[in-house]
């Protein structure tokens, strides 16, 4: 999500996003070589943590993944497909790999200053505590001064400027 406080801007907003958004993800999007037998054994595997009542196919670094949440608790867990079978279901993706790509998010410019958020601060909160945590805080070096927060259990960036 972009916020920002002059609409003018919000255009170019949406699409710095959508630069970034792929960049994070490391290659176009795909589904092609996905088959329902892999998808299978992602829920199976983490069948054996807990029952998943949401899956989200999600993409990082070229490589496609399953982010599963349990209903009841809100717990989540990430399998690589192709993987899981082999144990790789893991709670959230490493910081070095997390922090690679918001270095990517932005080519033109460095990364100034990022931090983990694990609690809703002033800058990023949600008065329904639904939005995910943790997330990356990046701050950069550009000329609108552009923040992303990275969710590192889906890897979505979401930014906002600093007016």
């Amino acid at each position: 999500m972009a916020v920002c406080r002059s609409s003018r801007f919000r255009g170019i907003l949406k699409q710095r996003r959508r630069q970034s958004n792929r960049l994070v993800a490391g290659a176009p999007y795909r589904l092609q070589g996905i088959a329902v037998d892999d998808l299978q054994s992602v829920v199976a595997a983490i069948s054996q943590s807990f029952t998943p009542r949401e899956l989200e196919l999600v993409q990082f670094r070229g490589r496609m993944f399953v982010r599963a949440q349990d209903g009841a608790t809100g717990r989540q867990r990430l399998a690589s497909i192709g993987a899981a079978a082999t144990g790789g279901l893991f709670s959230r993706f490493p910081y070095d790999e997390v922090m690679g790509a918001a270095r990517r998010a932005i080519p033109s410019a460095s990364v100034t200053d990022s931090r983990w958020i694990d609690e809703y601060d002033a800058y990023y909160y949600d008065r329904s505590g639904t939005r995910p945590l943790p997330v990356l805080r990046a701050k950069y070096d550009d000329a609108e001064e552009t923040w992303l927060y990275i969710v590192s259990i889906a890897v979505r960036s979401r930014g906002r400027r600093n007016d």
